[in-house]
């Protein structure tokens, strides 16, 4: 009985002992993942405000200037976006651009996206429609952005209004008809 109670006392021990040792193992790794988690949360932290900073920076420009993802529901809607548009940025914000904004494009907006996946860019004229109903012609610029690893995410477009260019242009166009034609006329008088 001596040596029975021995031997269960040494096995108690020695569970004892190694309930200890993995115990303070899963300590050490708890506080290794923790601290690793701190750090990393650390630098999303970081770049969060980094982000926000950036989309403080463009909320200064006037142009209109939206994120929208290969879908082309927009993830981005700028101060500038907002004014020349309309449209709040939480109104915006999760909508389809092109249904949103009923955009009429030089071709087809599958090739213009295709041709941005392809070389990166594209630049055109579009034509707008604001909250209120006006149309707006905008010179446009579209950018592919890419995730870390390379991969297409979406596009940052930068719209510019140039309605009241355009309408300048064409007035003048249509005064110096206007003058040609008075002036061929008085020549051949």
């Amino acid at each position: 009985l001596v040596v029975t109670m021995a031997i269960d006392v040494t096995d108690r021990q020695l569970a004892e002992a190694e309930l200890r040792r993995v115990n303070e193992g899963l300590e050490q790794r708890i506080g290794e993942r923790t601290a690793a988690l701190t750090r990393a949360n650390d630098a999303l932290r970081r770049q969060s405000d980094q982000l926000r900073e950036q989309a403080t920076l463009l909320d200064l420009v006037h142009d209109g200037i939206l994120v929208r993802d290969l879908f082309g529901t927009i993830v981005y809607w700028s101060a500038g976006a907002a004014d020349m548009y309309g449209w709040t940025r939480d109104e915006a914000l999760g909508r389809v651009s092109h249904q949103l904004l009923s955009a009429e494009y030089p071709k087809a907006v599958a090739d213009i996206e295709r041709h941005v996946l392809d070389t990166g860019d594209w630049e055109g004229e579009v034509s707008q429609r604001t909250r209120g109903g006006g149309r707006l012609l905008v010179a446009s610029r579209w950018t592919l952005t890419r995730t870390e690893r390379g991969a297409p995410e979406g596009f940052l477009e930068v719209n510019r209004d140039i309605t009241a260019r355009k309408l300048a242009q064409d007035s003048l166009r249509d005064s110096e008809a206007r003058f040609r034609a008075v002036a061929e006329t008085a020549v051949e008088g």
